[in-house]
């Protein structure tokens, strides 16, 4: 173990820092990182990488918010990733207000978002019943040098989907179609429930029969589920 009173350049600080966020003390790798500032040895980008890494892991992320704030202070600015690792965590997490004010940090701190930034936000304001921002979202990509990739379709559709957004759902997938972009088993799954517990049993079986010809399939009780609410459906009409 690496000793304080010792005199340690940075690179091997991070090695010591990486080892310990991988091994589950990511408390002592903290620690380790503020000792070191002490003793002239200042943590650079992948140090605090590796302590977000390691808080993600641990899933004890109440102290990345003042990690963050460290490196600004000590100029190392944060990266896109360091964000990411934050943003997704509070997600998986359900404190999609606490990420959202993670975004007006990361956007304070004049760190650019990548896709993968605007497909958590996207997810975020989903959960958060916000479609129509999350819609705005992934219209305003159109004219963005971020553009959308297949991420981007699935999260959107789902998001839409578990809030019975059905006419946004339709659009999204022409949309999809353009890109020549398929959706996950999962994202087949979960629209084509929402349309047959919303009604649009033409849309539910023709997704499915697309579904089918990629060579997907949906488990028997969601196709049970189709075929007696569209029976109960016709049964209804006559």
């Amino acid at each position: 173990m690496l000793q304080v009173g010792h005199v340690a350049d940075t690179e091997t600080v991070n090695a010591v820092i990486h080892a310990l966020s991988s091994t589950g003390r990511v408390g002592e790798a903290v620690d380790l990182s503020r000792h070191m500032v002490e003793k002239g040895c200042a943590p650079d980008v992948h140090s605090y990488i590796y302590l977000i890494s390691g808080l993600v892991r641990s899933e004890n992320m109440d102290r990345a918010p003042d990690i963050i704030a460290d490196m600004a202070a000590r100029g190392c600015k944060p990266n896109v990733h360091n964000f990411n690792l934050l943003l997704e965590f509070l997600l998986s997490s359900d404190k999609a207000c606490e990420a959202l004010g993670v975004v007006k940090t990361m956007v304070d701190a004049g760190c650019a978002s990548d896709i993968e930034t605007k497909n958590i936000v996207i997810q975020m304001l989903c959960k958060e019943g916000k479609t129509d921002e999350a819609l705005e979202l992934f219209q305003g990509l159109k004219s963005s040098r971020i553009k959308p990739n297949k991420a981007t379709f699935d999260v959107l559709l789902v998001g839409l989907a578990v809030n019975d957004k059905l006419l946004d759902c339709l659009q999204v997938i022409k949309k999809m179609d353009k890109k020549g972009f398929a959706p996950e088993e999962a994202t087949y799954a979960c629209v084509i429930e929402a349309f047959t517990v919303g009604g649009l049993y033409d849309q539910a079986f023709r997704l499915y029969g697309r579904m089918k010809l990629e060579g997907m399939d949906l488990s028997l009780e969601l196709q049970n589920q189709m075929l007696m609410r569209r029976r109960r459906s016709l049964e209804a009409k006559r």
